[in-house]
């Protein structure tokens, strides 16, 4: 019971050890700390941690974690905060047409209204809205990010959200600086070791890209991770082995609509035009509010250029950048484009894209973050 309280001791006492001058900021930082009483902050904590992976089955644990957190301290915001993650994560990439999105909303308004400088509720706030829902709206996501990490500068979570941001616009080499940072917080971050794989996949680093890929699967099964691993398989030129780890992959998280599109892309690779538009077909059934659909929507793009179908490739090139993901490296270095390069509609994108990553660059420098 007595955590926090021995908590903020320690951290005056190395304070004075130290002879460091806590600024009107760090003095408001100390007192704010949240506190829960007895076992709910064992119960939050755990949550938390089990909130580091994209997989259904912690999300669930993670949410009887919070529940029970509640119960115990149902006047504190934490628990809620924690509550409301949980059904992000279900309206992002599990069940996009329940009514996850709302309840999480609802509860990202509760806790602010409990608490409106709570940075785990800000956090909160800040993932709604980077999300279809949301309209992935980049700028205001990273802008209430950075303010969390400013006032909660251990939530590598929050960081995490900032490096994915930063990767889907564009800025592969800042995400990766990020990602450095939430590992040194926490070295069990699997969320982490996920995303930095799929930043190799967008830099061409494919067999490293397979490496940090499996390390995460190591320790959680997720669709994503599989699919890194196939799409890394694809490049390296191992078509069977990329089509056994999307079967795999199919069969422990059956749902996951880019098992339909990395099916498309392997098929039109193979040469095989009619399964590979069946597939298209079937990704595109699938499309709902599901969060990572942008990037079903590049394979789609990759495989139609592939089988030489150049409109409809651009077609989908120019969705999936409106919808999320107008990450500049990934258009430019994807190999399965390169019979769009000289068409007009394909360089225009690619204007636009540099202008984007410009302005998401200056936006990000102006938030100070690099050397936080």
């Amino acid at each position: 019971d007595d955590i926090f309280v021995m908590q903020d001791e320690v951290s005056r006492k190395i304070v004075d050890a130290l002879q460091l001058e806590l600024t009107p900021a760090d003095e408001r930082r100390v007192a704010k700390m949240p506190h829960l009483a007895g076992n709910a902050l064992d119960l939050y904590a755990r949550g938390r941690i089990k909130l580091l992976s994209e997989n259904i089955e912690n999300t669930n644990f993670a949410i009887d974690y919070f529940e029970k957190a509640h119960d115990l301290d149902p006047g504190n915001p934490l628990p809620l905060a924690g509550l409301g993650e949980a059904y992000s994560r279900f309206a992002f990439g599990v069940d996009p047409e329940g009514d996850w999105f709302d309840r999480a909303k609802a509860m990202a308004d509760r806790v602010l209204e409990l608490d409106p400088e709570l940075p785990e509720g800000r956090f909160l706030r800040a993932h709604l809205a980077w999300t279809p829902q949301g309209g992935f709206d980049h700028e205001s996501a990273l802008r209430e990010l950075a303010s969390v990490v400013a006032e909660r500068p251990n939530l590598c979570e929050a960081f995490d959200w900032i490096g994915v941001i930063l990767f889907h616009v564009g800025l592969l080499q800042e995400a990766m600086g990020v990602f450095d940072r939430a590992i040194r917080i926490n070295p069990d971050d699997n969320l982490n070791r996920s995303h930095r794989g799929t930043c190799d996949i967008l830099l061409g680093r494919y067999a490293s890209a397979i490496a940090h890929a499996e390390q995460a699967l190591a320790r959680i099964d997720t669709a994503w991770g599989h699919y890194i691993i196939a799409l890394a398989q694809l490049h390296l030129g191992d078509r069977a082995a990329a089509e056994r780890r999307i079967e795999l992959m199919a069969r422990r998280h059956p749902g996951m609509v880019l098992a339909h599109s990395a099916r498309a892309l392997i098929a039109a690779m193979a040469g095989d035009e009619k399964k590979a538009r069946r597939e298209i077909d079937r990704t595109e059934l699938e499309r709902k509010g599901y969060g990572h659909f942008h990037h079903a929507e590049f394979d789609m793009a990759c495989a139609l250029a592939t089988l030489g179908d150049h409109e409809a490739a651009l077609d989908r090139l120019e969705m999936a950048a409106r919808t999320g993901f107008p990450c500049l490296p990934a258009f430019e270095n994807e190999t399965l484009l390169s019979g769009l390069r000289s068409h007009p509609r394909y360089r225009a994108l690619m204007e636009q894209l540099c202008a984007t990553r410009d302005h998401y660059r200056s936006v990000y420098s102006a938030l100070r973050l690099t050397s936080a």
